[in-house]
């Protein structure tokens, strides 16, 4: 069932909304578009066709050009005739509720006046009108696109790319971290850069526990590493500090010592960094 009725009057844009109808059956789908000269088949008795789609429709998008309210040379004008189907068709949107959008085609093309309207299409110059300029047409046609989706629930623009889905593997993987990073401080899995670091402690706040400073000289043992406190068994990266572990071709154990650490770090039962004091 098309949601989208298109309006216009064949003396006056009829290129133009055949224009804008392409677009958006381009966007959506020719199911989700009613424009009379497409979708009703020949043969058909146009009569019973036009008033029951727009009944059904959505949002009906009322093509405006300079020659809407032209007269003919006796002096009348079509919009003031009963009869006409441009005018049967938006009043039939009104009755019925459907979102009517005035499309203004052409910078000449000026607001609609209540004036200018016969009573029953007063409403029609109180809508919010969209300005299509045929020398922005791209930019125009994206923006009818864009208001029509948001009118109708379920519309799904075929020209713009869905966003890729997040590979299985990292969704699974990301469930297992405790935060933000890839880099684990200890052996409860939190990460560096995480919120906490499974104490409560906050990375990059003033204390992590037992007083010492992420940052500061010293951890609360004596030993001067610019990092938060490491128990066994936590992880750093690929890198397990805990006893015996190698990091690099550094050692840490409960005594050797093997190269430098950051600087002249050593590290053994005393853990120091540089000189003792």
């Amino acid at each position: 069932m098309p949601e989208i009725f298109v309006n216009y009057r064949t003396a006056d844009q009829a290129g133009v909304a055949d224009h804008i109808q392409a677009d958006l059956s381009r966007r959506f789908g020719r199911e989700h578009v009613f424009y009379a000269s497409q979708s009703i088949k020949s043969g058909e008795n146009f009569t019973k066709e036009l008033l029951p789609a727009v009944r059904r429709s959505t949002v009906l998008l009322a093509v405006i050009g300079p020659d809407w309210l032209a007269a003919n040379s006796r002096g009348e004008r079509a919009i003031d005739n009963p009869a006409d189907w441009t005018r049967r068709e938006i009043i039939t949107a009104f009755d019925f509720g459907v979102h009517v959008i005035p499309i203004l085609v052409g910078r000449k093309t000026e607001r609609l006046s209540e004036g200018d309207l016969p009573p029953e299409l007063v409403e029609l110059a109180q809508r919010q009108s969209l300005l299509f300029d045929t020398r922005d047409s791209a930019a125009c046609l994206d923006k009818i696109a864009a208001d029509v989706a948001d009118l109708v629930p379920g519309l799904v623009d075929r020209t713009v790319a869905p966003e890729p889905d997040t590979p299985r593997e990292t969704r699974d993987r990301s469930h297992n971290l405790h935060g933000v990073g890839s880099v684990n401080i200890g052996g409860d899995g939190s990460i560096v850069g995480s919120p906490t670091l499974g104490n409560g402690s906050f990375i990059g706040s003033p204390a992590i526990s037992d007083g010492s400073f992420v940052g500061s000289p010293t951890l609360g043992d004596g030993s001067v590493v610019g990092s938060p406190k490491f128990g066994e068994g936590s992880v750093v990266g690929s890198q397990q500090f805990g006893e015996g572990a190698i990091v690099g071709s550094q050692e840490f154990g409960d005594g050797p010592v093997v190269g430098k650490v950051d600087g002249d770090v050593q590290f053994g039962d005393r853990r120091d960094n540089g000189p003792s004091q």
